[in-house]
């Protein structure tokens, strides 16, 4: 059994609103962060299952106003994710390693708002399958090889050449967008098919104390084009640990250009571990 907590913090820096005619308007500081803890079981020798929950503050819109007067204000929400993990020995030459596969549904709750409830869009429920293969190349040196497919659960939004998109499926309940969000697109299954989204990566462990990691994310480019490479460190000491990753996006002027992303672990099953090695029972 394993207890972690985890916070995400996200800042676009200071950006100048503008109107039709690029007069300056307000200018806006746009943040949010998510602070969750994650639970996770062992349930076989090769087989466990995890489950976080989450607290989601978004404040993308404080400071300005729409075309009906409505304020901005910060999106509040909570959701939850479920997790299940299988691993399994392999020999590869001769070197030993292990092969993994997991799957996990993350984002689900209810709908956030920034103005009026009936403004309020679904958060980005996901759909991850992925597998890893990772292998001993001596007691310190470790290598590991991941690829995943991901699909958002949410209503395909459709494309009015007039408005631009819009999101025609906004008076779903949760349960019938996440599942809905399999057979709605206006292209049919073919269309389906482009909204999975395909991530690979690669990951070098020293002493299970630092991490180098790189990887490649591809989005099809009518359904929100990210396409964007990383680079990431990993360390671990006692119950702490800390992830850096850096986003370096396909093309110029990209959203997610100098994205930094920070991940802080504390585990506790290892400070129960920690602090018998400390203090052992007389």
């Amino acid at each position: 059994q394993a207890l972690a907590i985890a916070m995400r913090y996200f800042d676009l820096g200071d950006i100048q609103l503008t109107d039709a005619l690029g007069n300056p308007l307000q200018l806006v500081s746009p943040r949010e962060f998510a602070i969750g803890a994650t639970y996770a079981m062992k349930l076989s020798e090769k087989f466990s299952a995890g489950l976080t929950a989450r607290f989601i503050h978004s404040n993308l819109l404080t400071g300005t106003t729409n075309a009906n007067g409505s304020s901005g204000k910060p999106g509040i929400s909570a959701s939850a994710d479920i997790a299940v993990y299988y691993t399994t020995p392999v020999v590869l030459g001769a070197r030993e390693g292990s092969w993994s596969f997991g799957g996990d549904i993350s984002n689900i709750g209810p709908k956030i708002t920034y103005l009026t409830d009936s403004t309020a869009d679904f958060l980005p429920t996901n759909l991850r399958l992925g597998t890893a293969l990772t292998t001993n190349l001596d007691p310190f040196n470790k290598l590991t090889f991941a690829l995943d497919f991901n699909k958002l659960m949410v209503p395909t939004p459709t494309f009015d050449s007039t408005t631009g998109f819009t999101n025609t499926h906004n008076d779903r309940g949760l349960l019938s967008g996440m599942f809905g969000s399999f057979s709605d697109a206006p292209g049919g299954f073919s269309e389906e098919l482009k909204e999975f989204m395909i991530a690979a990566g690669i990951e070098y462990w020293y002493n299970d104390l630092f991490a180098v990691r790189a990887g490649y994310f591809h989005e099809n480019r009518n359904k929100g084009a990210r396409q964007y490479f990383t680079a990431g460190l990993g360390l671990r000491y006692q119950v702490f640990g800390v992830d850096f990753a850096y986003l370096l996006p396909r093309g110029t002027n990209h959203p997610l250009q100098e994205t930094l992303r920070i991940t802080l672990h504390f585990t506790m099953d290892k400070a129960e571990e920690v602090n018998t090695e400390v203090a052992p029972d007389r």
